[in-house]
């Protein structure tokens, strides 16, 4: 009948927006890791004398960041999100003014490599 096929699409659009609101959800979380994954044990490691591993209360105002950001893209939320979290917090590490200066530039760069693929596709209606 016509109202069971009515249900049965509406059914389909419902798991379809599930799917997609998973895999957006996926791909947040795994360029949110790729980049805690690289600051706690590459960076920390290269760059910090004193361990200073991310938290997760960094992680929360990340978060906390990027959902209030709802007027920019994902991307760019995720993008300045990070900065303001993690890179900015560097102006206070760093012996020397070009010793902050490359720990930014390192972090920017690796931020820029994360957010270059399937980001953009994400977008607030699918978290």
């Amino acid at each position: 009948s016509l109202v069971g096929s009515e249900m049965c699409i509406r059914d389909r659009s419902n798991i379809e927006d599930e799917s997609d609101n998973e895999q957006a959800r996926a791909i947040l979380c795994l360029k949110i890791y790729q980049f805690i994954l690289f600051y706690n044990t590459q960076f920390c490691r290269d760059h910090l004398s004193e361990k200073r591993e991310l938290s997760l209360r960094d992680i929360n105002s990340l978060l906390d960041f990027i959902t209030k950001c709802q007027s920019i893209s994902l991307k760019e939320a995720l993008y300045h999100g990070l900065h303001l979290c993690f890179v900015d917090a560097l102006g206070i590490i760093g012996e020397t003014q070009e010793d902050r200066h490359h720990l930014t530039e390192t972090l920017t760069n690796v931020i820029n490599q994360i957010l270059s693929s399937n980001i953009e596709t994400v977008s607030y209606t699918h978290l």
